[in-house]
């Protein structure tokens, strides 16, 4: 059965002793998270983490679900805390924040793929929602912001924009979780992503921004794919799928293990 949550579903604290043990709760959570993945967190695990009775969790939470969603407020805290930081108003902050949004993530990797994982396989509909609005309403400020710099379009509307940056930042998040990405790549994946979408939405004067956010991106990512060729390259010839794939990289690398031996003749 679905549990229905909402924004202050963490139990209420009414002592000292209470918020003391709701903290130990927490910290335990998210070591099982981190050490042991999204599996590794049920109410009878977080309660022996917790060195605690086996009822506590459910009387300080009342569910898994709310436990996590404490968890994820705790992070959502220090999310909005490094982007206040960061903030200037203008459209330099939205790639600011993704670079921050990536940071945070691969900085304790193990943690967050846990805790992305754990939402994403939970069947409750009511603790998404309370994940994901809280930060879209970040990218929705960012971007109004932005825009009353004039910086992007006022014909556009903030919601189906922030809607759409988000989905496109969430893309690559969640194959980094799934193993299928590195940091670096992740976040030059983000970071390209994010020029695309606003390269449309930009005022003229502001393209220049845009334009020189993607380039960077671009360059990494082509880097990072020719680096990954070479090394597929090093056990032995390519598949026809792999070569028919990596047909647009193929001449670079060629390209550039040929002009050394050119040069020298």
């Amino acid at each position: 059965m679905q549990t229905t949550l909402n924004a202050s579903t963490s139990a209420a604290v009414s002592s000292p002793a209470a918020s003391r043990t709701q903290v130990r709760i927490l910290a335990a959570a998210e070591e099982l998270l981190r050490s042991g993945g999204a599996q590794a967190l049920n109410m009878r695990a977080l309660a022996d983490a917790a060195g605690v009775s086996i009822a506590t969790p459910y009387n300080v939470f009342g569910s898994k679900e709310a436990v996590l969603l404490a968890v994820m407020n705790n992070d959502l805290q220090a999310h909005q805390s490094a982007f206040a930081r960061a903030s200037r108003g203008d459209l330099t902050d939205l790639f600011a924040a993704c670079r921050i949004t990536i940071e945070h993530l691969t900085a304790d990797p193990d943690y967050f793929r846990a805790l992305l994982s754990a939402l994403h396989h939970t069947g409750n509909q009511d603790l998404r929602l309370l994940f994901a609005g809280p930060r879209y309403l970040l990218w929705k400020g960012l971007l109004n912001r932005a825009r009353t710099a004039g910086e992007l379009r006022e014909d556009l509307n903030a919601d189906a924009l922030a809607i759409t940056v988000c989905q496109q930042l969430s893309a690559p998040v969640m194959e980094w979780v799934q193993g299928g990405l590195s940091a670096t790549e992740l976040a030059a994946r983000a970071r390209y992503g994010l020029a695309m979408v606003l390269l449309g939405a930009a005022t003229e004067p502001a393209r220049r921004i845009v334009e020189q956010e993607l380039q960077a991106a671009q360059d990494t990512l082509q880097n990072i794919w020719q680096a990954l060729l070479r090394k597929r390259l090093q056990q032995g010839p390519l598949s026809d799928d792999e070569a028919a794939l990596a047909a647009d990289l193929l001449p670079a690398i060629e390209s550039s293990e040929t002009t050394p031996m050119s040069a020298e003749s």
